[in-house]
């Protein structure tokens, strides 16, 4: 991760584009050039400021998306980098073999149906099959795996909250 000093007169200049499509693909042509595969980059989010607008990679492997992976960057009209960050670790093989098992299984309303009556009350409604992995910032092991996302309704201000679960609808929650 890194960020150009905010006392730098490279800071301020605009934008490498207006165009938002055209800024996704330059910052996916930046991070394909480092390497990463572009199978994986699921498409490209906007987030704009008076700093500039900064274009975040959106992960997903074989459609399934990663959550806590990122690759973003803004680029100024030099075509610097005037800040960027990546974490987007490898997914182990068989985390990712079980998971295409999982999100097949669940594509037949039958087995999604079967499997959702495994899951408590509060998450019955839909859900998808993600991939986590531990996050940037934790000091814990690398660690990853395929879940079934829920998110429920109520709460706090009537905000809900994520639900995962396994392959078998145990319960999970990431400890990374």
């Amino acid at each position: 991760m890194g960020s150009m000093n905010g006392g730098a007169p490279e800071a301020s200049l605009p934008d490498w584009s207006d165009d938002p499509v055209a800024l996704g693909a330059h910052v996916s042509a930046y991070f394909a050039s480092f390497g990463v595969a572009s199978c994986q980059v699921a498409g490209a989010q906007v987030d704009g400021g008076s700093g500039g607008r900064t274009i975040a990679l959106l992960r997903s492997v074989d459609g399934i998306v990663v959550g806590e992976s990122n690759a973003y960057a803004r680029f100024d009209n030099q075509d610097q980098s005037t800040s960027d960050g990546f974490y987007w670790p490898t997914i182990p093989a068989d985390v990712v073999t079980n998971a295409r098992a999982f999100h097949a299984r669940l594509a037949d309303p039958t087995k999604l149906a079967g499997y959702k009556a495994k899951l408590p009350a509060n998450a019955q409604g839909d859900g998808v099959v993600n991939f986590h992995h531990t996050n940037w910032s934790s000091a814990s092991p690398f660690g990853a795996a395929a879940t079934y996302d829920v998110e429920t309704s109520g709460g706090l201000l009537g905000r809900g909250s994520t639900l995962s679960f396994d392959a078998d609808g145990n319960p999970i929650t990431m400890a990374w």
